[in-house]
């Protein structure tokens, strides 16, 4: 076997970036959305560790850095990408992947990165088990294939407007949710446009997406709410998908919401509506009612605990997490 040894990674490896990952069949991506994706988050650079064979990149752990509220409180985290090994250096005592993994999650916990979360394909899932990842759930998909079914009331209590942009009135917004929802990512007006405006287009057309941006607001002209749309085609046709959205636990809100989505679908002769919820989001519950459903998906939601100081109990229970499209790296 050859001799390689683990570091971290350097800006000379974006070099060899684009290549290495046809190696370990990586979807296409520009030079562009590399540097959006590696370089320019909203809360640093991603954290990545390689396999280093003489200069060959051999091996690969990456994560984003987010910020979390976890129980009301701001911590640090992150979710895992653009993992993976040579295939010439698979060997059941040569471990690459999980001597990388092992040697990226002892540097998370030294920088007080409390726990990482991710939607892992099954070789991923495959091993990172074995070094401190949990199953939470099956990814929350829910979707209802038939807007015509869907009878919703009209609110004219709240006014849906389409944005271009996050504006100010969103920096401190994603704090309001802190007392409601057990954990999930801090959605700052930063990381929004970073998410939804500024993404570059993919080298593959099939995964470049618009996305529509409305900020949702009350009578007196209140912010209350946002959501992000876009159109997915697929080989049942096109879907409308809710990507991201923050909704106070209010039953008029999701009303208005529902009646806007359907208008939108039924103007592009579009059937179906889907999206990531919490199985016990009241949201979830609410969309249930109308006729959604949660189909059963391979696809998991996972969790890794890196400092220990977190109570497990409460990190790997799904019904505290609150995830949407927009928490995945491929949406």
């Amino acid at each position: 076997m050859a001799n390689w040894i683990l570091r971290k990674f350097i800006e000379k490896d974006f070099e060899q970036l684009l290549e290495w990952r046809k190696v370990v069949a990586r979807r296409d991506k520009t030079p562009e959305y590399i540097d959006w994706e590696y370089k320019n988050g909203p809360w640093g650079p991603a954290e990545t560790w390689v396999a280093d064979d003489n200069g060959k990149l051999v091996g690969q752990y990456s994560t984003q850095r987010y910020e979390a509220f976890y129980f009301g409180e701001k911590m640090k985290a992150s979710q895992s990408f653009d993992t993976g090994a040579h295939p010439e250096y698979f060997h059941p005592k040569n471990n690459i992947f999980q001597a990388l993994g092992n040697k990226f999650f002892e540097e998370e916990a030294k920088q007080n990165i409390h726990f990482s979360t991710g939607f892992p394909n099954q070789y991923f899932l495959f091993g990172g088990l074995r070094f401190g990842w949990k199953i939470v759930c099956s990814i929350p998909l829910l979707e209802h294939h038939n807007v015509n079914q869907l009878a919703i009331k009209e609110s004219s209590r709240y006014n849906i407007i389409q944005i271009h942009e996050f504006d100010n009135e969103f920096k401190y917004f994603s704090e309001n949710f802190k007392d409601e929802i057990p954990i999930y990512l801090n959605r700052t007006q930063k990381y929004l446009n970073w998410r939804f405006r500024d993404k570059p287009n993919l080298v593959n057309p099939k995964h470049h997406y618009d996305y529509l941006k409305y900020k949702i607001l009350d009578k007196t002209g209140e912010l209350v709410s946002y959501i992000v749309t876009k159109y997915y085609p697929s080989d049942q046709g096109m879907i409308l998908q809710l990507m991201d959205f923050l909704i106070p636990h209010e039953e008029e809100i999701y009303q208005s919401i529902i009646a806007f989505l359907v208008k939108e679908a039924k103007k592009k002769n579009i059937n179906s509506i889907s999206l990531f919820v919490n199985r016990f989001n009241h949201f979830s519950e609410f969309l249930k009612n109308l006729g959604f459903n949660f189909p059963k998906t391979k696809r998991k939601f996972i969790a890794r605990n890196n400092t220990n100081v977190l109570d497990d109990k409460d990190l790997f229970d799904d019904k505290n997490h609150f995830i949407t499209m927009g928490d995945h790296d491929v949406y």
